[in-house]
């Protein structure tokens, strides 16, 4: 049996969260402050899914960094391992 697909509702969760997490991402990247830093543990704290959604965020970014500094790399192969479950 294969994977459960995702209800309309849980992939519309799934996007909000990774949007979230992709505004923590650049928003922290440009440098947060005390307060700032404060609500990034609370989001984080409240919820594994947000753990989850902004790690792979994070990770993406790392990828992309990668595939930017290496033109031998290629890209329908990196997307290939992002669809990877």
């Amino acid at each position: 049996m294969g994977p459960r697909k995702m209800s309309a509702d849980e992939r519309q969760v799934r996007d909000l969260l990774a949007r979230q997490a992709a505004e923590w991402f650049v928003n922290l990247r440009a440098g947060g402050d005390a307060a700032q830093l404060r609500a990034f543990g609370a989001w984080l704290r409240s919820s594994p899914q947000h753990v989850e959604a902004y790690l792979q965020i994070a990770q993406t970014a790392r990828e992309l960094k990668a595939a930017a500094a290496d033109p031998e790399l290629v890209l329908a192969a990196m997307l290939a391992k992002r669809r990877e479950p």
